[in-house]
């Protein structure tokens, strides 16, 4: 397959204040069994999937109807144990979750009643390289991670990957710094063959879709000034700084729309933030909405009947919560 690739003209940063459309209130709700430091959180049906490291497993899930709980994925070197940290990602049509083991590149494929029922569940495993970040796509996966082929990769589980971005036009040879300038969160639509990627501190949101086996780059989104990118192509420096902008933390999707939850913190730490931002597209790149939030939350995943849910820290004593909002 080949990389084609085309250009929004409007390269114009965003004031993400100026764009809000609402104000999205999370309700705190009481999880007793999470504990430690809750990273990731996805849900299928009434079962969030959450990863933490609690009693040497890997796996919390939580039944929101019956508030029942499993902790699940034995940390461990053994062969069905799992090495932390993780990157996990759902299918809540096909109800399966996938389970991306960070350290080695090994992405492991579990049905979420298996994993109910026991913790030594039967999967299907694929390697994805060095793969640090990925999503499950109609046809197998799309990952990022640092790799010499490109920074964003489709692979079917076959000896040849296809590089689908690989941020050509800045000349950077070394892997790490490459990876490091370009990261960020991705999402994929299986409904509609198209991904989002929301990076961590450049400054475009791009989508791709597939359309006769070639996937198409679109720019729909600025959320920077372009600073990093003229330094890396200006200057040939290649380092972060302090004065930095932390930008896209997280990305989610529902059928219909995506989701990118937006930080805006300084690198430093040396300005505290009054609040973050949930990003809203559909399906095609166009802009659905901004939502003004609370600046503690770090991770969201959406349900199938519209409830967002949202890894976050309780006002009353900073311990980890859950937060719960209704979307309009």
């Amino acid at each position: 397959m080949i990389l084609c690739s085309f250009f929004s003209c409007d390269k114009k940063n965003q004031d993400l204040s100026e764009l809000v459309s609402s104000e999205l209130q999370f309700e705190e709700m009481s999880i007793e069994p999470l504990l430690g430091n809750p990273y990731q959180m996805e849900i299928i049906d009434s079962v969030l999937i959450i990863a933490d490291y609690v009693d040497d497993n890997a796996l919390l899930l939580y039944n929101l109807d019956n508030l029942s709980f499993q902790r699940r994925l034995i940390v461990g070197e053994g062969p069905n144990d799992i090495l932390p940290p993780l990157s996990i990602d759902v299918d809540m049509h096909e109800k399966v979750v996938n389970v991306l083991q960070r350290q080695n590149g090994e992405c492991r494929k579990y049905v979420l009643s298996d994993l109910c029922e026991t913790n030594i569940a039967s999967f299907q495993k694929v390697n994805l390289e060095s793969a640090d970040r990925m999503v499950e796509t109609n046809d197998g996966y799309m990952y990022m991670g640092f790799n010499e082929k490109g920074v964003l990769l489709h692979g079917t589980g076959n000896t040849f990957d296809t590089v689908v971005e690989q941020f050509a036009e800045y000349d950077i040879n070394d892997v790490s710094s490459k990876y490091r300038l370009f990261q960020g969160r991705i999402s994929y639509s299986k409904k509609n063959d198209c991904l989002l990627f929301a990076p961590s501190y450049v400054s475009e949101i791009l989508m791709y879709n597939l359309q006769d086996g070639c996937w198409n780059k679109k720019n729909i989104f600025s959320i920077g000034t372009g600073k990093i990118e003229r330094r890396i192509k200006e200057d040939k420096d290649f380092e972060l700084y302090k004065d930095d902008i932390n930008h896209c933390i997280d990305v989610c999707k529902s059928d219909d729309f995506f989701y990118v939850l937006y930080d805006g913190s300084n690198l430093g730490h040396s300005e505290k933030i009054e609040c973050r931002y949930i990003i809203s597209f559909d399906m095609v790149g166009n802009l659905n909405g901004v939502y003004k939030v609370n600046p503690t939350i770090r991770d969201i995943c959406v349900s199938d009947d519209g409830v967002m849910y949202a890894l976050m820290y309780s006002e009353k004593d900073g311990e980890p919560v859950i937060g719960k909002a209704i979307l309009k």
